[in-house]
């Protein structure tokens, strides 16, 4: 069902370019729309009375695993071919925004972010609709605001709104995808208001079902966003924001009809993100943490998680060959020792056509504070338990750390 609707979708793509003529747009108005970079880049509809416009986003390379324990050590992978489509009609104050994956279902988890993601998947042995993206975002005349409305990506900090061919890197960071505990929620179904005080200040509200990548509620308790988006110089972009989550919990405690949950699970986001692209420059810090709080009928124990990150990509031969490191901090659990994680990321990136064609090679070394820790987190690791033991039993062999090679290559328009 779900090729269906991909194929159903070309057909009308296709359907509509031979009826008008698919060129960029000689109305203002509608170039402004579209003159974002993060909007897709063809124009494929334009009347008097709207636009639509298309986008397409494929990511496609190698990967060598040495140190996981899994048939295919090296392969070929297909982690996204993602479509987009963005537009108005009648109003140029209301727009919508719609996009899918095709390659959707079990999409080798394990590589589309790395080591460490197939076995803390929320998507592995799910079945992973097509439609990603169905939102409505409205531009509210005379105060300077927009109302997104739908399920999207919540304004929760930087990179994880940021499109997957534009983070710096080929991963995201791991205190928000790739590792156990990860705090990223990516999309939710709901509704969030951004309104600009000043030119370079944003301030962000939002509410939600909550979880990570959820389509429905499962309590009657919501999720609340807050925060800032500043831009004060170009280039620099800094947001500030933090989620106050109340999930329902595993023992089925629940918030009992109330939009706030008293004395059950409540989990406190904070993220603070900063990043500056500009002078050949890619400069991204950021942090992140889940303080966990539960009540006196919750058997399980408050914690904390958190995580940092530091980018730093410079351009060095014109606009098309960057060197980047990137270094990431994840401690997923601050009640048990030992189960950090560290990780290196090195590599040339080649830009064949701005961002819109690319080369990355990224070399990654991941570090963890025990050999147990990485039997948790990583792919299960060569001679991480004695044969035939107890699964308690590290094996002396085991190691602790893990060496990543993966080549990618993307386009994006």
């Amino acid at each position: 069902m779900r090729s269906l609707y991909a194929v159903v979708i070309g057909l009308i793509l296709i359907s509509v370019c031979d009826v008008v003529l698919c060129t960029e747009s000689d109305n203002a108005a509608i170039d402004e729309l579209f003159a974002d970079e993060d909007k897709p880049a063809l124009l494929m509809l334009k009347t008097s009375e709207g636009a639509i416009s298309a986008g397409l986003a494929i990511q496609t390379g190698y990967e060598f695993l040495p140190d996981a324990d899994v048939d295919d050590q090296s392969s070929f992978v297909l982690p996204r071919a993602r479509f987009f489509l963005d537009g108005f009609l009648f109003s140029k104050q209301i727009v919508f925004h719609l996009s899918g994956d095709a390659i959707s279902g079990i999409r080798l988890q394990g590589r589309r972010f790395g080591p460490g993601s197939e076995k803390h998947s929320d998507n592995l042995d799910k079945d992973v609709p097509f439609l990603l993206d169905a939102a409505i975002i409205w531009d509210v005349p005379l105060i300077d605001a927009r109302i997104t409305i739908g399920r999207f990506v919540p304004a929760w900090g930087i990179m994880m709104s940021t499109r997957f061919t534009r983070l710096g890197a080929i991963n995201y960071p791991l205190y928000l995808h790739g590792s156990i505990g990860s705090v990223g929620r990516f999309r939710n179904v709901g509704a969030q208001a951004e309104i600009d005080v000043v030119d370079w200040i944003t301030v962000i509200g939002g509410i939600y079902n909550g979880g990570k990548n959820s389509w429905i509620d499962d309590n009657d308790a919501k999720d609340f966003l807050a925060g800032v988006h500043l831009n004060p110089i170009d280039g620099l972009n800094i947001n500030a924001s933090c989620f106050f989550a109340f999930p329902k919990i595993q023992n089925g405690v629940d918030s009992d009809g109330e939009l706030f949950s008293k004395g059950v699970e409540q989990r406190v986001q904070p993220i603070l993100e900063a990043r500056y692209q500009d002078y050949g420059f890619d400069i991204i810090l950021g942090g992140a943490a889940d303080i966990v709080t539960r009540s006196s009928r919750d058997l399980r124990r408050d914690y904390v998680s958190f995580g940092f990150l530091g980018h730093l990509g410079y351009t060095i031969v014109g606009d098309w060959l960057q060197l980047f490191a990137r270094f990431d901090v994840w401690e997923p659990n601050t009640v048990y020792k030992n189960d950090e994680r560290f990780r290196l990321t090195v590599g040339p990136q080649f830009f064949l056509d701005g961002i819109h064609a690319q080369i990355r090679i990224n070399y990654l070394y991941d570090y963890f504070g025990s050999v147990r820790s990485m039997c948790r987190n990583y792919i299960e690791a060569e001679a991480c338990y004695e044969p035939g033991a107890d699964a308690h039993k590290i094996a002396p062999s085991a190691k602790r750390n893990a060496d990543t090679l993966m080549i990618y290559f993307a386009v994006d328009i």
